[in-house]
This record gives C-alpha cells, sequence and structure tokens, in this order.
C-alpha cells in the first residue's frame, strides 16, 4: 500500500453520521487474521530487524449508526473512519519503521467524545477497545513476532491499551520486549508497585523499560485524563530524567516539573496544540496533540539506540 499523508483536520471538525460498518456490530469481536485489520506501510517483514507493536490514540468523534444510534467505538471497517485514523498511523509509522517492522492493528477505539463522558460508562466502551488491543497482541505474537525482540509501543489511548498489555504481559514475552514507549498517558505509583515489568526509563539506552512523557507550556494546563496521578517522566531532550532544561531545537527548550512528574516545554506558542472542540480534555497550553511532533526526531534516533543496545 502506498504510503499517504493527513493532517491533523481529523482534531478540527465533528465526525456526523456514516453508512454502517462493514463490521457486523460494533460489539463483534475483530478477528485479526484479518489483513485489513492492520495498517499497511507496503514493506515487507525483514526477519534480521527488530519489531514494533504500535496502538494509535483516539481519532474519532462519537458518529450514528443506520439505526440512528451514537456510538462511543470506532468501527474498524467504515472507510471514512478509516482515513480519519491513517494520520496516526503514518506519524508513528515515521518514527518506528524506520528501524523495525512496524505492526500496528485497527481496533474499536473510544471516540473523542467518549474522554468526557460518565467514567463507568467510559470504562465500559474502553473495555471494547481493549479486547480488541489484546487479540490484536495475542495474533501478532502467534502469529507475525516469529521470536523476534519486540518494541510496545503506544500514544494516547494507545499508551493506555499499551500498559494494559504491559500489566498482562508474561515474563518469557516480557524477556523480548526492548521497551516500551507509552506516551501521553500516565504511568502511577500503584501501576509501579502493582507490576514489576512497569520500570521507568532513567537514560537513552536501557531496556526492558518504559518511556513515557506529557507535555505542558505550564503546569496549570495539566488534565486529570491525560496526567492525573503521573509517576513516570524522562526528558526526549535529553533522555535524562533531571529538572535542568535541555534545548529542544533552536527555539524550544524542555525541563522536567519533578513534583508533578511533567515535561515543561519552553518557547513554544501554548495555543499550537489548542482545539476548542478538545478544551473539556486538553486546556490550552496543553500540548498533548503536539507531542510525536515535537519530539519525532528524537524517538527515531532513540529506538534506535535501545534496539542496539538490546
Amino acid at each position: 500500500m502506498k504510503r499517504s499523508v493527513f493532517t491533523l483536520y481529523l482534531f478540527l471538525s465533528p465526525l456526523t453520521a456514516f453508512m454502517l460498518c462493514g463490521c457486523a456490530l460494533n460489539g463483534a469481536p475483530a478477528r485479526y487474521s484479518d489483513c485489513s485489520l492492520w495498517y499497511d506501510n507496503g514493506k515487507d517483514t525483514d526477519p534480521d530487524k527488530a519489531d514494533v507493536f504500535y496502538v494509535i490514540p483516539s481519532c474519532i468523534y462519537d458518529w450514528t449508526d443506520a439505526q440512528g444510534t451514537v456510538q462511543h467505538n470506532a468501527c474498524v471497517q467504515d472507510s471514512v473512519q478509516r482515513v480519519r485514523m491513517s494520520w496516526s498511523f503514518t506519524a508513528a509509522d515515521d518514527i518506528f519503521a524506520d528501524s523495525a517492522n512496524f505492526f500496528s492493528p485497527y481496533y474499536r477505539q473510544i471516540t473523542l467524545n467518549a474522554w468526557s463522558m460518565d467514567a463507568q460508562l467510559r470504562d465500559s466502551c474502553l473495555e471494547l477497545a481493549l479486547d480488541d488491543v489484546r487479540s490484536a497482541f495475542s495474533y501478532y505474537l502467534d502469529h507475525l513476532n516469529q521470536g523476534r525482540p519486540f518494541i510496545l509501543a503506544g500514544f494516547s489511548q494507545g499508551a493506555r491499551c499499551a500498559l494494559q498489555l504491559l500489566r498482562e504481559m508474561s515474563p518469557d514475552v516480557a524477556d523480548r520486549m526492548i521497551a516500551a514507549y507509552l506516551i501521553g498517558y500516565p504511568i502511577t505509583q500503584q501501576d509501579l508497585d502493582s507490576c514489576s515489568l512497569i520500570r521507568p526509563a532513567h537514560g537513552a539506552s536501557d531496556t526492558g523499560v518504559c518511556i513515557a512523557f506529557s507535555t505542558v507550556t505550564d503546569i496549570t494546563a495539566a488534565s486529570d485524563l491525560i496526567n492525573g496521578g503521573n509517576a513516570v517522566v524522562i526528558n526526549p531532550a535529553s533522555w535524562t530524567t533531571d529538572s535542568r532544561r535541555h534545548r529542544l531545537n533552536d527555539s524550544v527548550s524542555v525541563s522536567i516539573d519533578r513534583t508533578h512528574k511533567l515535561l515543561v516545554a519552553h518557547g513554544i506558542d501554548p495555543m499550537q496544540a489548542y482545539k476548542p472542540k478538545l478544551s473539556g480534555i486538553i486546556p490550552i497550553g496543553n500540548l498533548h496533540l503536539l507531542e510525536l511532533q515535537l519530539y519525532g526526531e528524537r524517538l527515531k534516533s532513540n529506538v534506535k539506540e535501545r534496539i542496539r543496545a538490546y
């Protein structure tokens, strides 16, 4: 499949009504032996490379099916929704597929609107998304991985799903995990205390660790959903955990707020990542929507470094 480039327009306008999905009902389990449920970057699997299993973030808004029911989970076969997911696949592909085989499933992710719902309803929708991610990861390990070392990765909702995979991972699988990149979702102290596989990264080349961070221009822009209770952070501008400012590029430097375990970006317009439709979960000054773009080159080179170290 020839790669296409998509912009962040998926965050700019709501998703309204769609034709009834090709997938039976939103509650039907996804079958990951179906190649249409995997992102295709047109590259053959290289048996001499490591793998990346990546879970994309929230990409769509609530939508209405042919029966007039508002849906809070994606339909993995709907062509319009798949287009809206495409930017997230290609953004991660640009970072990870340069040095690894890239595997990423379509899944019944919860919508952007669902993050603002009652917690009980949101969690039930998340379970549907997690069921798909679990199924995809199991299929990947049994049929696609062929025993190669791998990186587990996800951004935002994808990081939340990947974190759950890590909690449930068996020791023999964990032995092959180079690292877990869990970006834009909090890893709590409870996570650290309850799972020995969740170990924070402290440098650029440690392996078997979690690389996690979230960025704001000011601590007042932290979001409970995205940043609440966070206990793990590393600065991708330096791959250190100190509180000093480290230069990211000619205009932006990044430091760690050690109290809140958040990155603070200096020299960037706080409005740059602000979308009014998402203000309830991503306030002005929260750079959640920019994180892969902001740190893309640092992540790309770090993935290579951790693979070499492994």
